[in-house]
C-alpha cells in the first residue's frame, strides 16, 4: 500500500524517496527555444531509507530506474532498473553513484548502454 505525500513514495514498513533527477536533453545547434529542445532520457535515483539508517548514515541502497526517450515523458515503464547497494554515501559525490548506475546497466547489457 502506497501513499502518495509530497511527491515520496511511503509504505507502511518501508521508506524511500526519491532523492536525484537527471534529465538529459538534446540541444540543436546549442538552440535552448523549449520547441527545438528534446528529451532523450530520464534517470531516477531512490534512496533505500532503512540502509542509511542502519550503517548510520555511511552507506546507502539505492534503487535507479531509466527511461528512454520514447517513455521518458510518462514515465510509466522504464527502460532499465537496478539497485546499487552499499555505496559509501559520505565519502563519495552523487556523480560517483550516476556512474556505477550506468556501467551496471553497461555490464548487464553486453557493454552497451
Amino acid at each position: 500500500m502506497y501513499l502518495q505525500l509530497a511527491a515520496c513514495k511511503f509504505t507502511l514498513l518501508h521508506w524511500m524517496a526519491t532523492v536525484i533527477r537527471l534529465t538529459l536533453e538534446l540541444l540543436p545547434n546549442g538552440c535552448e527555444h523549449p520547441e527545438r529542445v528534446e528529451k532523450l532520457g530520464v534517470i531516477e535515483i531512490s534512496n533505500d531509507v532503512w540502509d542509511t539508517i542502519q550503517s548510520e548514515g555511511r552507506r546507502g541502497t539505492y534503487h535507479f530506474k531509466i527511461w528512454k526517450k520514447r517513455n521518458a515523458g510518462e514515465r510509466v515503464n522504464p527502460w532499465r532498473k537496478g539497485v546499487i547497494r552499499n555505496f559509501p554515501r559520505k565519502s563519495q559525490h552523487p556523480w560517483n553513484l550516476v556512474l556505477r548506475i550506468l556501467n551496471a546497466v553497461a555490464d548487464n547489457n553486453g557493454g552497451r548502454i
